[in-house]
């Protein structure tokens, strides 16, 4: 062992010389493999040595299992916001997911991707065949459960069929004919396989799997036509490219190990891993040249003697970086290793080394004494029957997942999944492997020294619109990761840390905005359960006699299901007996979906995902072949449905309106109007109605009531609610509602509606700052009140400031906490505070229903894409000198104190402009529990 920093060249060169020695003594040549930061010190070594020097003997390569890691990495930085990290943590933890996007956990990543790819392949596959698949793994019938997948995939293969496409029926029949027939033979070629009756020579010559392939691949090009579905399609590219990197090195194949990492140096360039891809580079020109420069090790890789075996099975390869990993490095760091000893001193260091052979040889004794001999199963862990029935488990989580996001919709647009988040105009990740090649392009030809590379040319992540920019140059990092840096970076720049805490320290307000960039979206039921709980606000049955009802139309359009081929009169016709039998005097309030803007539309693009269903031209006799869910997505398809619907209701003989925009108000409205008249039931969901009826329900009317379809046992009578919450707390609902979190303002993290309904009963200040919202105010009272309501809320002094309260917080956070301090649990700045409250006065205005004057893009709102989008706040994430330091731009491999980031104590993130905390002595180590999985 040498006494030495690894990194240090003097302890390569003297690792070089040992080796030397060692080859000329054994009459052997020597091949040497270093991860990524030592490869590219050892190959400076290399260069800068004379001609007849003995170290120009040695061949260099480059560790094939990190090489894998920051391939995965670049998955993970590619996929950023693309709603990947959503779909793995529905079968992984979320702390989990973060080491797997970054390439760190190793294994847990592979099975991760692969189950995924899995995923989208077999909704490909569903989509061009229909096949009978099992998706369950309990104890029901297999041909039950044959069914029921059938028809799961029939929902996911209809989430295209946005435009109504007349098929002929024999055709359509023949085709499934022709295919079930395909899919039959090529079962019969699997069984005889598995049965050993027919050989794999045969099963090679068969047309049959070439037919189904041109099939997948035709489909496949049809759905890159959309953006989203061009990334998808690339991330399938990506995982396939890592499975056959992993064969290469698993079986040994010399040739594929080389065409893979190929394949690789565009999306290192794309991803930014800029000192991998110039050492894969370099490491790709090496190796090539030896067939011509060593022809014997050539013919030795060949043979596949490139990996280390284990055993004599023929998946049994192994990178050397990776058996160093497993074997070297798991002995030191796991029970009875150095870093479970009692230091690194030399001395510990020396008594390991020397006991090493001594334990070793204790160990075997012990073994033969009592009979037990350790060897490895022939059975991969893999293939376990516990392992393939979670396997199948979660593949079918990720497929439930998947269904109502399919990534594959006819939407133009390239969008996040899971949040409906459009990437902004310059991003052009789903073209990630053309922006790299472009890259590697302009690297031929030119010597290291003069290679250079741009930020700008990298491919633009979706996770662009959170970026931090620091001297006009942009970079997507962690929240988390980066609130950490800045404080330990602040430690030798700010003696009162206090100060930094009026800014973020981060990309965006946390506590108010979710890691897609939207509004935090509260649970508006749990103000419903507040209020119930406070008192008896029920009635056990509606009165006998004349009672008028006032149907929420949005709520009812959502609550019937649809037949898919129903004609829309047919559709209609259904609605309009679900009301006659259950509500014969009935007022139905729609909604209005008009093309312009609205406050709403980033509650729209959650509950869509962003998915807007084609324009459709439809008539009554028209059967509708789409789902219901997308082709009400699309505005236009959703007002002409209203239309039509609204128009037959009025023929048989219904009171109908149509709102402009949200019909919340309108129903409160019509309902007090009709309650003048006698006793009057609203029906809906939403608990925006049952608050707006506590607002504006006199208390000299006849009865209100409120109830759900859901459940009707619950019914609330308005006044007896007002009765029970009081008339002042009645008059500051809107209010609590509102800075609570709804539809068009964020839920404060940490803040529930009980808690914020019970500082408007109890807190006199709380309550007071509530009058300023009801009211007209000026632009910089409502500002001072919301400060002083989010004040109270997160428990701080009356007369405190909020960035006050932050950072006292923060510190009494840290003094009391086991584990780190999450950025959102601290309360929003000043600056994310001013907007939130502007936001929330407008909206209670629009409640309240006295102004109509007021424009939102002077209450916290701008247009971005043609929609209403939250101003989160006028702020930097930090201050300039700050965000300056956390990120270093070193050629190199940060291994001095040149770096920032080593300077100041950090390690290397994927901030970083050239190593992106992958590629570089100073980056975080990864985690290998499991990392013999590979």
């Amino acid at each position: 062992m040498i006494d030495m920093n690894p990194s240090d060249t003097s302890c390569i060169y003297s690792t070089w010389k040992f080796v030397c020695s060692e080859a000329r003594r054994n009459n052997t040549k020597a091949i040497l493999t270093f991860d990524q930061p030592l490869y590219w010190k050892a190959l400076m070594i290399v260069l800068n040595e004379p001609d007849n020097s003995d170290l120009k003997t040695i061949i260099l390569r480059l560790g094939g299992f990190h090489l894998q890691m920051s391939f995965l990495g670049c998955i993970g930085y590619i996929m950023d916001n693309s709603g990947l990290r959503e779909l793995l943590e529905t079968i992984y933890a979320a702390n989990t997911v973060n080491h797997m996007l970054t390439g760190k956990a190793v294994a847990r990543a592979l099975r991760g991707h692969f189950l995924v790819d899995n995923a989208l392949n077999y909704m490909i596959v569903s989509k061009v065949l229909k096949p009978k698949l099992n998706n369950h793994l309990g104890d029901t019938d297999p041909e039950t459960e044959r069914g029921d997948a059938a028809e799961e995939m029939q929902s996911v293969t209809t989430a295209t069929d946005d435009q109504h496409i007349v098929m002929d029926d024999d055709r359509a029949s023949g085709s499934q004919e022709c295919n079930d027939n395909l899919l039959s033979s090529v079962g019969e070629l699997y069984d005889g396989l598995i049965d050993k009756t027919i050989s794999p020579e045969v099963v090679c010559e068969s047309t049959l799997l070439d037919d189904i392939n041109h099939m997948l691949e035709v489909e496949k090009q049809s759905l890159s036509q959309t953006r989203t579905g061009s990334l998808w399609l690339q991330y399938m590219g990506m995982v396939d490219l890592l499975r056959l990197f992993i064969k290469a090195e698993r079986t040994g194949n010399w040739d594929l190990h080389l065409a893979t990492v190929n394949d690789m140096l565009p999306f290192f360039a794309a991803a930014g891993h800029n000192l991998y891809l110039k050492s894969a580079y370099i490491y790709l020109q090496q190796m090539l040249q030896l067939k011509d420069d060593h022809p014997d090790v050539h013919t030795a890789f060949q043979n596949g003697h490139h990996v280390i075996r284990r055993s004599n099975r023929f998946w049994a390869g192994l990178p050397s970086d990776l058996v160093i990993e497993q074997a070297l490095m798991r002995s030191v760091k796991t029970t009875g290793g150095l870093t479970r000893g009692r230091g690194m001193t030399a001395a510990e260091r020396a008594r390991w080394i020397l006991s090493m052979p001594a334990c070793a040889g204790i160990n075997s004794a012990v073994q033969e004494l009592c009979g037990i001999d350790y060897q490895t199963s022939s059975q991969h862990k893999e293939s376990s029957e516990a392992r393939k029935e979670r396997d199948h488990k979660d593949v079918f989580t990720l497929i439930s997942f998947l269904e109502n996001r399919y990534p594959f919709a006819e939407d133009p647009s390239l969008r996040n999944i899971e949040t409906g988040v459009i990437a902004a105009e310059n991003v052009n990740v789903d073209n990630a492997r053309t922006v790299g090649s472009n890259i590697v392009q302009k690297m031929v030809g030119k010597t290291v020294a003069d290679i250079s590379f741009r930020r700008s040319e990298q491919a633009v992540t979706m996770n662009a619109k959170m970026a931090v920019k620091v001297d006009g140059d942009s970079f997507e990092v962690d929240p988390q990761l980066l609130f950490q840096q800045l404080l330990i970076a602040s430690d030798a720049m700010y003696d009162d840390k206090s100060e930094i805490f009026r800014f973020e320290l981060c990309s965006q307000p946390s506590s108010l905005f979710d890691s897609s960039g939207l509004m935090r979206q509260a649970n508006k039921a749990l103000l419903a359960d507040a209020m119930w709980n406070l008192g008896d606000c029920s009635t056990e049955e509606l009165p006998s006699g004349f009672v008028q009802y006032v149907l929420d139309g949005g709520s009812l359009i959502q609550r019937l299901p649809w037949r898919q081929g129903e004609s829309f009169n047919s559709i209609c016709n259904t609605y309009l007996e679900y009301v006659s039998k259950r509500y014969c005097n009935a007022v139905i309030v729609f909604d209005g979906y008009s093309k312009g803007s609205s406050t709403k539309d980033t509650a729209h693009i959650k509950r869509s995902k962003g998915v807007v269903g084609s324009t459709v031209i439809f008539s009554a006799d028209m059967p509708c072949r789409s789902r219901k869910d997308v082709f009400l997505a699309n505005k236009d398809n959703k007002q002409r449905f209203i239309n039509m619907i609204g128009q037959k209701m009025e023929e048989r003989g219904f009171d109908v309106t149509h709102a402009d925009d949200d019909a919340d108000l309108m129903i409160v409205k019509r309902a007090v109007e009709c309650a003048n008249d006698g006793s009057t039931v609203v029906v809906g969901e939403d608990t925006d109605l049952l608050v707006l009826l506590c607002y504006h329900a006199s208390a000299t009317s006849h009865d209100i009531y409120f109830m759900s379809e859901k459940s009707k046992q619950k019914i609330w009578d308005i006044k007896k609610t007002k009765s029970v919450l009081g008339m002042e707390t009645c008059n500051h609902l809107l209010f609590v509602h509102a800075i609570s979190g709804c539809d068009t303002t964020s839920h404060p993290f940490g803040i529930s509606k009980g808690v914020t309904l019970k500082k408007m009963l109890n807190d006199d200040h709380f309550k007071k700052q509530g009058e300023v919202f009801t009211r007209c105010a000026t632009e910089s009272e409502i500002v001072q009140a919301g400060e002083e309501a989010l004040i109270c809320l997160y428990g701080g002094i009356q007369g405190e400031k909020l960035d006050v309260l932050r950072a006292r917080k923060f510190f009494s956070k840290v003094a009391s906490s086991k584990t780190s301090v999450k950025l959102q649990a601290l309360p929003p700045t000043s600056a994310a505070a001013r907007y939130h409250s502007l936001r929330v006065f407008l909206q209670v205005q629009q409640w309240v229903g006295a102004r109509d004057d007021l424009v939102p893009h002077d209450w916290g709102w701008y247009i971005a894409d043609e929609k209403l989008m939250p101003i989160k706040t006028n702020m930097p994430p930090a201050p300039e000198m700050l965000l300056k330091v956390i990120r270093c731009k070193c050629k190199t491999n940060c291994d001095t104190k040149r770096c920032t980031c080593r300077k100041h104590g950090l390690e290397c993130s994927t901030g970083c402009g050239e190593c992106r905390g992958t590629g570089c002595t100073n980056a975080a180590d990864y985690n290998i529990e499991t990392d013999d999985e590979m």
